[in-house]
């Protein structure tokens, strides 16, 4: 949380493993923990939707600790699950939030 997270690192990385990994993770998910908070460019979320439709690999946004403002990643997530805190009273809703993108 608040720790200037690069999307476009992460899920760039994120792809070239499953690319590097041949045929064994050809459909691979991704599922992306953030607090939400960092810009994605236009050019990069269409080469991030190009690369995940070629392989059949989707994304699963998870975040943590978010308003209710719009997420950059929202519109390539197959879907999006806001969690409010992972305090006590948040443990079952995060593990509800799990199940809801079939982890």
């Amino acid at each position: 949380m608040g720790g200037g997270t690069d999307f476009e690192r992460a899920l760039g990385a994120a792809l070239d493993a499953i690319d590097a990994s041949g045929a064994v993770l050809r459909h691979a998910d991704v599922v992306f923990v953030t607090d939400g908070l960092c810009p994605v460019s236009e050019g990069f979320a269409n080469a991030f939707r190009a690369r995940t439709d070629a392989r059949g690999t989707k994304l699963y946004t998870i975040l943590l600790g978010c308003g209710q403002g719009a997420c950059d990643l929202e519109p390539f997530s197959v879907s999006t699950v806001r969690v409010a805190s992972l305090a006590q009273d948040g443990d079952a809703e995060a593990l509800d939030a799990a199940f809801s993108v079939g982890l």
